[in-house]
């Protein structure tokens, strides 16, 4: 969702889970990916083809 320009907001009500579920699973995300901003992870994501 954060690839489709959805807020932290708007993906917690989506999916059902809090914003801060949301941010927690987005920092995980980008720890693993080794990226500082959400640029650099989503460039990442379409690299390895994950969207």
């Amino acid at each position: 969702m954060l690839s489709e320009g959805y807020s932290v907001a708007e993906t917690a009500s989506r999916t059902f889970l809090s914003p801060h579920t949301v941010v927690t699973h987005r920092r995980k995300m980008m720890a693993k990916a080794e990226c500082q901003t959400i640029g650099q992870m989503l460039k990442y994501a379409r690299e390895h083809n994950l969207i």
